[in-house]
């Protein structure tokens, strides 16, 4: 019971103070983490399966703590067009752009919803949406190839690995790079909810890409040790 206590409270402490940021998208992530991870141990799996039973229980309590913008982004996820110039422009233009690359896309900079600046945040959160716009469908699945090498080499690393602690770091890598990836694409898509998370080694932002060169940095000392 302790093996689970401890993770968890250092891990609820945490994504609660990252929460107050506010920065929902990132204290999600580092729940996700802790029960992918918890999952693959050999902590008992009542616990995990108790805590997530738990949270979906608490989770209609805990919107009243979201900010307003959260809350409207929540909203305009199940249906953009409730505010189709505010909180569900982004959605409703990404879905165009996604929509207008079709097949082979429109070509490098050739992108209408980038090149006049119909897509908010294109640069960051939404830099998928550049890539099926001027790529199209071709260009994601080889976008998506490359992520599923990346998160193979990590996890059949992991699965060689005799040292428990090595083993559960590759792991934390592996979910921290496929929570990201996940949850981007889907936003961008519409299936999910707008929380703000960067798609890994593409969006801009200096803090990201240092967490994932260093993620990555960590990975490659393993392999080099851990023989």
């Amino acid at each position: 019971m302790n093996s689970f206590i401890l993770p968890l409270v250092l891990t609820v402490l945490n994504a609660l103070l990252i929460f107050k940021q506010p920065d929902l998208g990132t204290s999600l992530i580092l729940i996700f983490i802790f029960l992918g991870m918890g999952l693959f141990s050999k902590i008992n799996k009542k616990y995990f399966i108790g805590f997530m039973i738990l949270g979906v229980i608490i989770s209609p309590f805990a919107l009243n703590s979201l900010k307003d913008y959260q809350k409207k982004r929540l909203t305009v996820f199940l249906n953009p067009n409730i505010d189709p110039l505010g909180s569900g422009y982004t959605i409703i233009q990404s879905k165009i752009a996604i929509g207008s690359g079709k097949l082979m896309g429109k070509g490098f900079l050739a992108g209408t919803q980038n090149q006049f600046n119909f897509l908010p945040e294109r640069h960051t959160d939404f830099i998928v949406t550049i890539i099926a716009e001027e790529w199209g469908f071709i260009g994601i699945i080889f976008l998506l190839w490359l992520y599923w090498l990346i998160l193979k080499k990590i996890l059949n690393k992991a699965s060689t690995l005799r040292d428990p602690f090595a083993y559960f770091i590759c792991l934390g890598i592996s979910f921290l790079f496929f929570s990201h990836i996940f949850i981007n694409i889907g936003m961008a898509l519409g299936i999910l909810p707008v929380v703000g998370l960067p798609l890994i080694f593409l969006s801009y932002g200096g803090t990201n890409l240092l967490i994932n060169s260093i993620s990555i940095g960590i990975f490659f000392n393993i392999c080099r040790t851990q023989r």
